[in-house]
């Protein structure tokens, strides 16, 4: 019985992985695609905490601002599918695009 449930909370529970930019416009209005991309953001925002903690250059430099929430995260991707729209490979992930929207939006100067 409990190994029944537990599969049953495995099959129904996929997760998006490598969402590809020929998938964006289809998915970026799901709940399921806006909250994988926040965690995906949230997985950016720690890797640049541990390296600021272990005196490391971060990622991107967002000191300053307000943390950012699920809506400024799909607003900065939004921004770059269309700023990039012609030079986008239909087969790249947006997961780079967003971190490419970070690292624009937020540089680390010197």
């Amino acid at each position: 019985m409990a190994f029944t449930v537990i599969l049953l909370l495995v099959l129904s529970n996929t997760a998006f992985a490598e969402v590809k930019i020929r998938q964006y416009e289809q998915a970026k209005n799901t709940d399921r695609f806006q909250n994988y991309i926040y965690g995906v953001a949230v997985g950016f925002f720690t890797a640049n905490a541990l390296l600021r903690i272990k005196g490391q250059p971060s990622l991107y430099c967002q000191v300053g601002t307000p943390e950012l929430d699920k809506d400024n995260y799909l607003e900065i991707l939004d921004q770059m599918m269309k700023a990039m729209a012609d030079q986008l490979n239909p087969d790249s992930e947006v997961e780079h695009l967003l971190f490419i929207g970070l690292l624009q939006k937020f540089p680390c100067n010197g």
